[in-house]
């Protein structure tokens, strides 16, 4: 019989439990639901100032989740298993960042489609590591964790239209700080 790698239950072992991906799992969620609410409640004024079909812009995210697990599942399983999952995941914190900057500010086609992609394929691979994360770290304990992912993902979009309303398209720019912050604090708690 072949042994699982990476190697099951060590002794004195737990991986990830009380780091900076671990919380900033949760806090993410909620980053991802508001970037959902805010795409939805804003789409619409980005399809109208620059004459990207709103359709194409949802269509685009959605490819990026589609395919971020996909082309970047074995990635995500060398970074948790390397001990690199903070890096990793600050990295995708800061794509995603640097798109919620650039939506509001850019008029080209080319770009917004590329953002939304990026924005797509951020969330898949944050969420994908994050799930992973969990369920390795909590194992058959993991129903508590994941009740909470919900919960914090539910919070985000519900805050998401109140940040459209009182920001209009500022909105993009609270969750690029946002996220920068998550960074941040993940890589700070090193």
């Amino acid at each position: 019989m072949v042994a699982p790698w990476p190697p099951l239950n060590l002794p004195g072992v737990v991986m990830g439990y009380g780091t900076g991906v671990y919380y900033a799992t949760f806090a993410q969620y909620c980053m991802r639901g508001a970037f959902t609410g805010v795409i939805g409640a804003s789409s619409l004024d980005i399809a109208l100032r620059t004459g990207v079909p709103q359709n194409y812009l949802v269509a685009l995210r959605g490819a990026g989740l589609i395919f971020g697990p996909a082309v970047f599942g074995p990635v995500i399983g060398r970074a948790l298993w390397s001990g690199e999952s903070m890096p990793f995941f600050a990295a995708w914190a800061l794509v995603r960042s640097v798109c919620a900057f650039a939506v509001p500010r850019s008029s080209s086609h080319l770009v917004l489609y590329g953002c939304f992609v990026l924005i797509g394929l951020s969330m898949a691979v944050l969420d994908a590591q994050g799930l992973i994360l969990i369920t390795r770290v909590r194992g058959g304990d993991a129903r508590v964790p994941l009740i909470v992912l919900s919960i914090a993902y539910g919070l985000g979009g519900m805050a998401a239209p109140f940040l459209v309303v009182a920001f209009c398209s500022r909105a993009w720019d609270v969750l690029a700080v946002g996220d920068l912050l998550l960074a941040s604090l993940t890589l700070g708690k090193r």
